[in-house]
């Protein structure tokens, strides 16, 4: 077997094993403090250093050769980037995926409250027109709607009959739950 240098190694994923209830939440609390401090870490380099290149470009002279000879390390920084985030992503939804398995379905049920806007494509075949209707049925929002559609899963997004009659609505339904 090949050995891994020490960078790809750190990018393997390593199971964590928790004795107690207490070391589980101590780990998925982890994951998701994980989550967010990859995100903000990869993001701000990213940020600045398009911040930096705009400021360059709009001021100039010795800024704008600065940017030119900076364009090198565009790449890594974008690189850098793309992995955090992707750690952050998967930091993010092990740690959802842990919150939810000690969840019920009514438990899961009775935490959603919020206005919710069910939009159910009846000839969907990825997910059922009657799954989608019993998600309306089961959560305690008081305040939901469904709208159902004569399409499948893709027609609701990029069908042009979706664009005239669906969206719109959907548009008006979120300017008057809007705060």
């Amino acid at each position: 077997m090949q050995e891994l240098s020490k960078s790809k190694q750190e990018l393997l994923p390593i199971p964590a094993f928790a004795e107690n209830d207490e070391d589980a939440e101590d780990a998925i609390e982890s994951l998701g403090w994980a989550a967010i401090g990859a995100g903000v870490i990869a993001n701000m380099p990213f940020i600045l250093f398009n911040k930096w290149r705009k400021y360059a470009v709009r001021a100039g002279g010795q800024s704008l050769l600065m940017a030119r000879k900076a364009v090198q390390f565009y790449k890594p920084v974008l690189n850098f980037h793309i992995i955090l985030n992707s750690v952050g992503y998967f930091a993010g939804m092990t740690h959802g995926l842990f919150l939810v398995s000690d969840l019920d379905s009514i438990s899961l049920s009775l935490a959603i409250t919020m206005p919710v806007l069910n939009i159910v494509g009846t000839n969907d075949d990825l997910v059922s027109a009657e799954s989608s209707r019993t998600i309306t049925d089961v959560i305690s929002s008081k305040d939901k709607k469904t709208l159902e559609f004569p399409t499948g899963h893709v027609g609701l997004c990029i069908s042009r009959t979706a664009h005239k009659k669906l969206w719109p609505e959907v548009g008006n339904w979120l300017k008057e739950h809007s705060v």
